[in-house]
């Protein structure tokens, strides 16, 4: 998916390879697909990985100047498959199809990577209307760059050298897969400076009513009108992932502990680095924030009981050996 109007590939502009995970995403795929079209920066290749929807997601994406390919059974493998269909690309990055790039995000990406970056942060914005929300958006706020959150854009050498998603887990792939990038590269974060007010929108339909002006480089998440039980049922699902991702990396691993400890989760990631003034300006949406993470932890904890119930023990898991992109890229 390259602008027109942008010259070929040259060594001065290279080429970012974006993969776009769907499964009935007719709701989405257009607004995500567009705003990649729209970006202020080119060229941009964009492969659409499918795992057999049955909505006409595959039908809205064929408008769209992009690979489409039809494969599974989830966003790891999807995200692999979808890797492995780009070639000669100098930056990767990936999606889910309900994420909409304000039009900056690759200029700035591009820009970033150039000053010796090899994985880069995207501050992300959740659309909504609701109380539960404006309470997510408030709480996702504060994870860019800390340990929950996940490099959205990669060198291709440097994803070379961390290796492909691990495609046993399915939820905390995106730590897994943060930690071995940055584990080999330095990383650095794209953020909009008006990311926490409205001044960065202007009025269209394609996401949740409006649309981000020309110079916004955040990825803005439209998550839908979800409500916390739904939100609790989804990380629910991802409790067996989470399980096998503790396995794989032991409990005693500072960045685990920092990931699952309730302390962290509900107190320190909204203290550090001055941000408890944040708080303290949001008193309401913090509880609300507190009353979501208690709820998920209560969840977890009963499917992640239920689903170790037969278990071998929890015994530690090598890490299995992560297939390398190159090949696929050349």
């Amino acid at each position: 998916m390259t602008q027109p109007s942008e010259c070929a590939h040259t060594p001065m502009s290279p080429l970012v390879g974006i993969v776009v995970t769907t499964r009935n995403e007719a709701r989405n795929i257009s607004a995500c697909l567009t705003s990649i079209r729209d970006q202020t920066y080119g060229p941009i290749e964009v492969v659409v990985v499918d795992n057999n929807s049955t909505d006409g997601t595959q039908a809205l994406v064929e408008p769209f100047a992009c690979t489409l390919i039809t494969a599974g059974p989830e966003r790891s493998a999807q995200r692999n498959t979808g890797f492995r269909a780009l070639h000669g690309v100098d930056i990767v990055g990936y999606l889910d199809a309900d994420m909409v790039l304000g039009p900056a995000v690759v200029q700035a990406v591009v820009q970033a990577i150039a000053v010796d970056v090899g994985a880069v942060y995207v501050d992300e914005r959740i659309q909504g209307h609701t109380s539960f929300a404006k309470a997510r958006r408030f709480e996702r706020s504060f994870y860019t760059g800390s340990p929950v959150d996940c490099v959205r854009f990669v060198a291709s050498s440097a994803l070379d050298a961390a290796g492909d998603f691990d495609e046993r887990l399915t939820g905390p792939e995106d730590w897994d897969f943060d930690r071995r990038v940055r584990a080999v590269t330095t990383t650095s974060v794209v953020t909009c400076p008006h990311w926490l007010d409205e001044s960065c929108w202007l009025r269209c339909p394609a996401v949740d009513g409006r649309r981000a002006s020309s110079g916004c480089s955040l990825i803005h998440h439209n998550e839908g009108e979800s409500s916390l039980l739904r939100y609790a049922r989804k990380k629910a699902y991802y409790s067996a992932g989470m399980t096998r991702y503790i396995q794989k990396w032991g409990k005693s691993d500072p960045i685990v502990r920092a990931q699952f400890s309730p302390v962290n989760r509900m107190l320190g990631i909204f203290l550090r680095r001055g941000q408890w003034r944040r708080v303290l300006q949001h008193p309401f949406l913090f509880c609300a924030v507190l009353a979501t993470r208690l709820t998920v932890g209560l969840t977890f904890l009963t499917a992640r009981g239920r689903s170790e119930n037969g278990s071998t023990g929890g015994e530690k898991v090598a890490p299995p050996a992560v297939e390398n992109s190159r090949r696929a890229r050349s």
